[in-house]
């Protein structure tokens, strides 16, 4: 089963079939999905997935199907909808079927690989085939798929998956896997400057600057000299065009299209827009998918996406979904740290992989929530990918507990046995 479930990894990052037409007609990953799933029913050491986690995964689900039955425009906000559905049915396959550390640990390995086999298909196809897309005044490099390849989705899935890559030099690897780990951060960063994607570069430098910041005393200043360092010389190697196009983040170099995008992220002006459907639409929204179309047919705007988390729930989802978000939000934190305490109390090994993968958990919602700012992200994969990882963190340290404590009982038994008279 767990092989089942990193072949489905691979096909739903990489999605060959979005390029391949044969494999697009019969749709492999729909075909695929419905044999993990009948997989899971006849498998017989299913975990069960009762959690205050599952409960808030489909309170989310529920507050997005109300927000379907009273859309603006049911065909979009079904589309968004089926999409969903079908990241929490993963969730489902991930919690149910994953059992110990070393499972967990096997499946965030599997998805940096397929990320970093993603990257270099991507960049293969850009390179020496021509493929991306024009926009900016630039040339810029798309993903090998549809679902996320855009240049901007494609830059931010680079930089959600790096607290994951960093996190496994927190488990004091040898060398060649360090080796690997820094050279996928390099693919990274050169893929994101291709990009042209501004918003993905600066989440690619918090996730930097994150795990700069965790490391213990002189290797913190160490590895920021370092870092510093490597991208000053990342800069003079970045082409002129894509030069100019990251400095106009800083208000330089901008012609009148790229100031008012900028402009237009900047003061959240998807958010603006998001809260005048929220005023019109205040408890179920205007319905997943729909922000662009009732953006432009009912408060006479551009017709453009949200381009911001807080601005897309309110007026997608409104007070309904946003509650439910941000719980399901709250307790993917809470677990994480929950892990996380109990390392620093040293219960947990800081070198176990529920360790470094919760540390990996809270860093990835940090970058989720500061790019939700200039990136309409909901409809990422990530959340629930992290819900799941971090409900079966809290899990697995929970029972390393209970499995070590027969043990302190009867080692305090003889301690205190050793000092009865004889």
């Amino acid at each position: 089963m767990l092989y089942i479930i990193y072949g489905y990894l691979f096909l739903f990052i990489i999605r060959p079939f979005d390029n391949w037409d044969i494999l697009g007609a019969i749709r492999l990953e729909k075909m695929y999905g419905l044999f993990m799933l009948s997989a899971l029913a006849v498998y017989r050491r299913k975990r069960s997935i009762r959690s205050r986690q599952t409960n808030a995964v489909f309170a989310l689900l529920g507050a997005m199907g109300l927000s379907l039955a009273f859309s603006y425009n049911f065909a979009f906000a079904w589309t968004a909808f089926y999409k969903h559905c079908t990241l929490v049915v993963f969730y489902i396959v991930i919690l149910a079927t994953l059992k110990n550390e070393s499972e967990l640990r096997g499946f965030v390995i599997v998805y940096i690989a397929t990320m970093a086999l993603y990257q270099l298909l991507s960049l293969r196809e850009y390179l020496f085939f021509g493929r991306g897309s024009w926009s900016g005044g630039i040339w810029r490099l798309t993903g090998f798929d549809t679902m996320y390849g855009g240049p901007n989705s494609f830059a931010a899935s680079i930089a959600y998956s790096l607290p994951f890559a960093f996190g496994i030099l927190r488990s004091k690897p040898g060398f060649r896997v360090r080796l690997a780990v820094f050279g996928y951060a390099a693919l990274g960063l050169a893929c994101t400057v291709l990009t042209g994607s501004r918003s993905g570069l600066l989440t690619y430098l918090l996730a930097c600057l994150l795990y700069v910041g965790s490391l213990p005393g002189k290797r913190k200043f160490l590895a920021g000299f370092l870092a510093v360092g490597m991208l000053i010389l990342a800069w003079c190697l970045v082409p002129s065009e894509k030069q100019a196009r990251f400095r106009t983040i800083t208000g330089e170099h901008m012609n009148e299209g790229e100031k008012h995008s900028a402009e237009d992220r900047i003061r959240g002006t998807g958010f603006s827009t998001g809260l005048r459907m929220f005023v019109q639409r205040p408890i179920f929204g205007v319905g997943m998918g729909c922000f662009a179309a009732y953006s432009q047919e009912q408060l006479g705007e551009p017709r453009m996406d949200a381009h911001n988390l807080y601005g897309e729930l309110l007026g997608q989802l409104g007070i309904v979904g946003t509650i439910a978000f941000f719980v399901l939000v709250t307790i993917t934190f809470k677990n994480a740290i929950f892990v996380t305490r109990e390392v620093r109390r040293g219960n947990v090994p800081r070198a176990s992989p529920v360790a470094w993968i919760s540390w990996a958990i809270i860093m990835t919602l940090v970058l989720l929530l500061f790019e939700g700012w200039a990136s309409h992200n909901l409809d990422r994969y990530n959340w629930l990918w992290a819900a799941a990882m971090a409900v079966l963190a809290r899990d697995f340290v929970l029972q390393r507990k209970k499995a070590e404590q027969p043990k302190k009982v009867e080692e305090n038994r003889e301690a205190a046995q050793g000092f009865l008279p004889a």
